[in-house]
């Protein structure tokens, strides 16, 4: 096979990541394209300056998963729409060559959104949804963000979470403010009333012309009695949500095609206790949940761990935090670099994130080169996307999910290293995550 059967397009690094860990617990395979010629399809001089020319002839992924980031979550709308039309016109450029020279063409769209429901959800739906339509279908999205694993469920249209003061953000609102389409609902209820209820509502939206079907959801079974119910109803419908219903969906690619995970030659699949040490955690969300999980991590006498002061040009000294009369002759220990806690009126996100990231992101390079850590493990979206494109590695391999959403992955940088890389969404999970993932 080479070609994918399912593309995930996300608006950052750790959706994308997020979404293919669920594919392969499932029992597909997937990679992760980091790569900035997807990105420079989509850039302009002021975001994202490039003269590269995205090569249409490479081939598209040979694994059952392609899961990619538009990067375009915190840009201006107008632009998010330009970036994911671009892209999508470039990866459809590739599955038509592919076509021509003998591939098979036919490959399932998920526009993964972020289960907190942020980002430019509406003007990207409104652009992907006329170009991925099967010529002389009406375009129409079923939209479920719900991610049971996570604790992120959709009532009423309202994000649920523990985080979140109750029926404060509402996604149909949210849709309708951001794009000219269409919305309407389905309930609870109707999700569970069992599968006529649910196929004649999702029959009785598109009769009314509604382009964007926002669908509650609580737990798995919610998510696939609505992934059964689009099948056998919109079968045409582009599914959009989280890494939830992305997980419902490749659950039944892989039980339909019996497929098995499969490593490409000369990469083992590890099991959890596998990961190999020294490692080095990069740290760059901002989140309430990521410092809790800071807090948790720096109580273990075993890790180092560091806060890079964006104002602060001098370099960390790591062979002095690491030196061998603090651990014992010998012994490296793991490290973990972050970015200083937010103060609580301060939204770390978009611009000043992003330069904050990048002296993260230099920070880390520089202990990577006096560490030599076999495991990278990367908090964040923006984290991810800067420190892997300064190392040159434009491609993972989804190798197994750690914990829900977060996989292990292997990359290899343009010097032909090959490092373990974790990754995880800055609010995914509870206190305890970030060391488990450690341990």
């Amino acid at each position: 096979m080479d070609h994918p059967e399912l593309i995930i397009l996300a608006d950052d690094v750790t959706g994308a990541a997020d979404s293919a860990a669920r594919c392969v617990r499932a029992g597909l395979t997937a990679i992760i394209e980091i790569s900035t010629s997807v990105m420079e399809a989509g850039a302009t001089p002021s975001h994202q300056p490039s003269t590269a020319t995205p090569n249409h002839s490479e081939p598209m992924s040979a694994a059952n998963v392609l899961a990619l980031s538009t990067d375009s979550r915190f840009l201006p709308p107008a632009l998010a729409a330009e970036r994911v039309t671009a892209i999508a016109r470039q990866l459809l450029q590739k599955q038509r060559q592919q076509h021509i020279a003998g591939g098979v063409p036919h490959c399932r769209w998920y526009k993964k959104i972020d289960s907190t429901l942020r980002g430019n959800m509406g003007a990207e739906l409104a652009a992907l949804l006329p170009l991925v339509t099967p010529a002389g279908q009406v375009p129409c999205a079923i939209i479920a963000p719900a991610f049971p694993a996570q604790q992120r469920s959709l009532v009423d249209g309202y994000l649920c979470y523990a985080q979140l003061p109750p029926r404060t953000r509402h996604l149909p609102t949210l849709l309708a403010e951001q794009c000219s389409l269409s919305v309407t609902t389905i309930g609870l209820a109707t999700v569970r009333a069992g599968p006529p209820a649910l196929n004649a509502a999702l029959h009785a939206a598109q009769q009314n012309a509604s382009s964007l079907i926002v669908v509650d959801a609580e737990s798995d079974e919610d998510l696939t009695n609505l992934c059964i119910a689009a099948e056998e109803t919109l079968p045409h419908a582009l599914l959009c949500g989280s890494a939830g219903f992305v997980g419902v969906l490749a659950q039944q690619l892989a039980n339909a095609k019996a497929h098995t995970s499969r490593a490409p030659d000369g990469v083992t699949i590890p099991k959890n206790s596998d990961k190999r040490h020294p490692m080095l955690v990069v740290v760059g969300s901002g989140s309430a949940m990521a410092h809790q999980q800071l807090d948790v991590v720096r109580q273990q006498r075993s890790v180092v761990v560091a806060a890079v002061d964006p104002a602060d040009p001098t370099p960390l000294d790591m062979t002095e935090l690491c030196a061998s009369d603090n651990w014992g002759e010998g012994i490296q220990p793991d490290v973990v670099l972050h970015l200083p806690k937010p103060s609580a009126d301060v939204l770390l996100e978009g611009a000043v994130a992003r330069q904050y990231v990048a002296t993260l992101a230099t920070a880390a390079l520089r202990v990577l080169a006096t560490m030599r850590p076999p495991t990278i493990l990367l908090v964040g979206g923006d984290t991810a996307v800067h420190l892997l494109q300064k190392m040159g590695i434009e491609t993972l391999q989804v190798l197994c999910e750690l914990l829900p959403g977060m996989p292990l992955t292997s990359g290899t940088t343009t010097a032909g290293v090959r490092y373990q890389i974790i990754l995880k969404a800055g609010n995914h999970g509870d206190p305890e995550t970030l060391l488990t993932l450690l341990t």
